[in-house]
């Protein structure tokens, strides 16, 4: 059997498993939990599709200092000199995933990460966050399995 042939056959036993909507959202759940146990600090998350987030909330600033980016680290800084112990200030890590569309045919998903400062409140809209964004469009289902973790990966940089 030549290589094309075998190729052909496991694209076709790939879109088949995937024709059902509920297994691309159950490998996208795999692999979100799979990146945020890595990545955040005992993570909640939320499976609400469209749209999946998963939080995090750092209270140890000392550990939060030890993230690489220095817009981040500077913020830290900042929060631990003007806030005081007793209110528990914190970093509040989000990711989360828009499911514009979700086929075996094709799809299209926003991955975002943010790291927010703004305390206590942590609102999305404050200017006191670092964002980190990322689409990936499919027109192929393996094109699919390999992005959607190598995107998690790359947005989930700024959690480092």
């Amino acid at each position: 059997m030549s290589d094309k042939i075998k190729e052909q056959e496991w694209q076709q036993k790939l879109h088949q498993s995937y024709q059902n909507s509920d297994n691309l959202l159950q490998f996208i759940a795999l692999t979100l939990d799979s990146i945020t146990y890595r990545y955040l600090n005992d993570p909640q998350l939320k499976f609400t599709p469209p749209l999946i987030l998963a939080e995090s909330r750092e209270t140890n600033l000392g550990v939060a200092l030890k993230l690489v980016d220095v817009e981040i680290k500077e913020a830290v800084k900042v929060l631990a000199k003007s806030v005081p112990r007793e209110q528990s200030p914190a970093l509040v890590s989000r990711l989360w995933i828009e499911l514009r569309e979700l086929s075996a045919d094709k799809g299209e998903v926003v991955v975002t990460s943010e790291v927010n400062w703004c305390h206590p409140e942590h609102l999305s809209d404050t200017k006191l966050k670092k964002i980190k964004t990322k689409k990936l469009v499919w027109d192929d289902l393996q094109q699919f399995r390999k992005g959607f973790p190598l995107a998690l990966e790359e947005v989930c940089e700024l959690f480092l």
